[in-house]
């Protein structure tokens, strides 16, 4: 791991929490400040109106007042300043916690709705930990947006061509040495990921049909109103200009007419045209931090082809990203007048005059018209650049760790050095060296009860998917043919079904060899299977023959096959022992004080393993006594 990511996340959210402290000051200042302009504002309009203080009372009743609305302007800004302080701290917080693997720190990221998974992907998500809580995704997604999250999903469950996984490959390594710049960027998606605006509904909203052109009627009827006023106006202005009472009456009833009209419109079309706004922002200011996201991309490096495609598609051609949402910006402004306490006032009296929200509203059709079709493709590169920059935080985290180099073909499908688990805590991760041989593609790792191998096996199958994403893997090296998974690790019973677990187990692998026999003929792209102790739920000697009939099955179908068992008769089978490599993991005790403690180093040693375990737990947990007599330095039971 980088320690230099470490201490520049224990310093920046350090200085956030200073920056907040600041701010919580400066509004506690405010809120009396409030106080000391609303209530003399009051008391002073109060007097100059009903007594005898007169208009030097009003005056300065009036600029208390306006004091008072400009304090409560600055003190929102400041409110908004908080937020983001405090969201760029939580930020800092959650990478702190993915560095020490604190689960408690990490959101807990389900798979994205519209991801589409066949039986084979359910399996291996579930065995391996893919989603959910303490899972890989939950570990490495940072996207913010929906289509960020499903696209790092689809790279995680879906193999993709070796080019592909190259090139995103080689935008995470260029993006990975621009820290501040992935940092601006977080920050903004942050402020976005906590907002209640979907961008999903954004999208759609933007390349469907505009709320006008469906409404035709009620935008033409939000004319009349602001013309009858205008006609009112007018005509009350002229009958003052020419002295005649009845033109004065005529246009009192014209603007009583169109504010009618108005308040009309409003009650029964309004809350149509906010749900619309909010669809686009909410009071967090999203359309404003998707500008600062796309200004952040412009800044990206585009030496790499993938980086470079998105540049093009966001920042070429006369629809521009930026351009679009700053336009954007500046009518979802004049959509947000009315959260202001500055412009709450003239807002309720320009929208009962002319019908504001309408007029705003025609901004954003025309908006929407301009850039509406480019939406799509501006998001579907905002998802692929977070999906990149997801990989790259790892990348610039843990240098330490290697890119994959892929390959095509070769006598070693599979090579390794220092493998372990990337979700495991660092000062627990165990490293092992792996190589598969084409001549022997099975493998086959005996050890005791909680040795480590269930974790090798999780350790492989984890890295082969952040593999895919082009991201760094948990070893110092690691060469290999891009391989499609399947496993069976976890399997449960369903006694609503009334599946047993050995039924289940069974289900699992026809499953599994049906997978592979299919994916063989359709794909040159190999096949590796991970198996954990599987069919337990049936007496030694069938299991022993169910599982070489199996593996030889798999082996037929030339899938690269690893699995675990505490079977040590079945490592020394003649069929095992000629397609396959055999290791081990085993445990030592320790005396500690009076008593006994098993102890692991979870380092994979060849040939199968000489000691088991399960009656020394016995023994330590108290269920079963010592043997008297017996030798401590004896081997394991």
């Amino acid at each position: 791991m980088n320690q230099d990511a470490r201490s520049y996340y224990f310093e920046r959210s350090s200085q956030c929490q200073q920056n907040i402290s600041e701010i919580e000051q400066k509004l506690r200042y405010f809120v009396w400040l409030r106080l000391v302009t609303f209530l003399p504002a009051l008391l002073l309009l109060i007097a100059g109106y009903t007594t005898s203080a007169g208009m030097p009372a009003v005056w300065i009743g009036w600029g208390l007042a306006g004091a008072f609305l400009v304090t409560i302007t600055f003190q929102d800004s400041l409110e908004r300043n908080l937020i983001g302080q405090r969201i760029l701290q939580k930020l800092y917080r959650r990478l702190i916690a993915r560095l020490d693997r604190d689960w408690s720190g990490l959101p807990e990221l389900t798979c994205p709705e519209g991801i589409q998974l066949d039986s084979t992907q359910l399996s291996y998500c579930e065995d391996l930990d893919v989603f959910g809580p303490r899972s890989l995704f939950a570990w490495l997604c940072l996207a913010a947006t929906k289509l960020g999250q499903r696209t790092l999903a689809e790279w995680l469950v879906n193999l993709a061509p070796i080019s592909e996984m190259l090139r995103r490959q080689e935008a995470a390594r260029e993006l990975a040495g621009h820290r501040l710049l992935m940092e601006q960027f977080l920050w903004h998606s942050s402020q976005i990921s906590d907002s209640s605006a979907d961008p999903d509904k954004f999208v759609q909203w933007a390349e469907g049909e505009n709320w006008l052109s469906r409404h035709q009627v009620v935008h033409r009827l939000s004319w009349v109103g602001p013309l009858f006023i205008l006609l009112g106006i007018a005509t009350w202005w002229l009958s003052q200009w020419n002295d005649l009472s009845t033109g004065e009456w005529m246009g009192v009833a014209l603007l009583i007419t169109g504010a009618a009209i108005n308040l009309f419109i409003a009650a029964t079309q309004l809350g149509n045209i906010h749900d619309i706004f909010s669809r686009i922002t909410s009071h967090h200011g999203e359309v404003q931090h998707y500008r600062a996201l796309f200004d952040c991309m412009a800044m990206l490096p585009r030496q790499s082809n993938m980086l470079k495609e998105i540049y093009h598609r966001c920042f070429d051609g006369k629809a521009i990203a930026p351009t679009g949402f700053d336009q954007l910006q500046r009518v979802v402004r004049l959509a947000n007048v009315q959260r202001s306490p500055l412009w709450m006032i003239p807002y309720v009296v320009v929208q009962l005059l002319f019908l504001w929200d309408f007029r705003v509203m025609e901004r954003l059709t025309r908006w929407q018209r301009a850039y509406g079709h480019n939406v799509r493709g501006w998001m579907t590169a905002l998802g692929e650049y977070e999906a990149i920059l997801s990989t790259a935080t790892i990348c610039d985290e843990y240098r330490s760790w290697c890119y994959p180099a892929w390959t095509e073909e070769g006598p070693v499908p599979f090579e390794a050095k220092g493998i372990a688990h990337p979700l495991l805590p660092d000062q627990q991760r165990v490293g092992n060296d792996i190589t598969l041989e084409a001549a022997r593609p099975i493998l086959v790792v005996t050890g005791s009860n909680m040795a480590g191998k269930s974790t090798l096996l999780r350790s492989i199958g984890v890295n082969m998917l952040l593999a895919r994403t082009g991201a760094v893997v948990c070893a110092s090296e690691l060469r290999t043919r891009p391989f499609s998974l399947a496993t069976s690790i976890r399997v449960q019973d369903n006694l609503q079904d009334g599946v047993s677990f050995f039924f289940a187990e069974l289900l699992r692998l026809k499953e599994i060899i049906a997978y592979s026999s299919q994916h063989v003929r359709s794909s040159e792209t190999p096949v590796l299977t991970l198996l954990d102790e599987i069919l337990q739920g049936t007496n030694s000697r069938e299991r022993q023959i169910a599982v070489l009939e199996v593996i030889e099955q798999l082996d037929r179908l030339g899938v690269i096959t690893l699995i675990s068992t505490h079977d040590l008769e079945l490592a020394d089978r003649p069929e095992i022992v000629e397609r396959s490599q055999v290791v081990h993991f085993r445990e030592y005790l320790e005396r500690v004080g009076e008593r006994e403690q098993m102890r692991f180093d979870y380092k994979m040693r060849p040939g199968p393993t000489p000691t088991t375990n399960a009656l020394k737990l016995l023994e330590i947990v108290g269920i079963r006594t010592a043997p008297p007599n017996r030798n401590p330095d004896s081997s394991l039971d």
